[in-house]
């Protein structure tokens, strides 16, 4: 395959022996040359010049016409093959890391790799210990409570917000429902979700405002 006749223009002059790049039979990666270097001049520059192109023969077989100067100082590396293989093996190790499953030694639950988070001391560079887990460990210890005490009020709750009834969903993605607590005694009085938490919270847990809210809404209604 030549040179893009649209960018470059092939030069009625040979390249000298003393000004080749490249020459017949040297390897460079996967690229081994196969013709003497030809001048071909380049369209697109503002600045008109001069490039030298060769016919490489790639390991896979496949010949092709490539800058000099990319092939030697390995910019270019073959063919464009191995660019097919890497981004094939990328594809593959995506796939087994979509595809793969670690058992959780918190949980003893079996999940999809992605569900742990990175470590470089590991050496599958994955945690021991799901997101969830890890997750819930460091809100439960604020509280003084077990997981197994989490998930009881869970249970309680049949896995939904104590207010809404629904479950916690945060940017499209399902999360877990917060604990909710007096901030004076500190004491837990149920699960919610993020939203419902963060609304009681903006009210500064007065019974008054929630009341006044409720009223505004009825008022609005009835206007209506």
């Amino acid at each position: 395959m030549y040179p893009n006749p649209k960018c470059y223009e092939k030069s009625q002059k040979e390249v000298p022996e003393n000004k080749r790049i490249v020459n017949i039979g040297e390897k460079y990666n996967s690229l081994i040359v196969i013709e003497n270097p030809v001048w071909y001049i380049n369209k697109m520059a503002k600045v008109k010049s001069k490039v030298q192109f060769s016919n490489f023969l790639c390991d896979c077989g496949t010949t092709k016409w490539l800058i000099c100067c990319n092939v030697k100082t390995s910019r270019i590396k073959s063919c464009g093959c191995h660019l097919i293989k890497t981004n094939a093996l990328r594809e593959r190790k995506e796939y087994l890391a979509k595809n793969s499953l670690k058992k959780c030694t918190k949980c003893n639950k079996e999940k999809s790799i992605n569900e742990f988070h990175n470590s470089s001391r590991r050496k599958d560079k994955k945690q021991c210990e799901c997101k969830e887990c890890m997750y819930l460990r460091s809100i439960l210890n604020d509280f003084n409570i077990t997981q197994e005490q989490y998930y009881e009020l869970y249970n309680k709750q049949n896995g939904v917000c104590a207010i809404c009834h629904k479950k916690s969903f945060r940017k499209n993605k399902e999360t877990f429902l917060c604990i909710d607590h007096c901030h004076e005694t500190n004491k837990i009085r149920g699960l919610l979700c993020w939203s419902c938490n963060t609304a009681i919270g903006k009210l500064g847990d007065n019974i008054e405002s929630i009341q006044n809210v409720l009223d505004y809404l009825k008022n609005s209604i009835n206007k209506d």
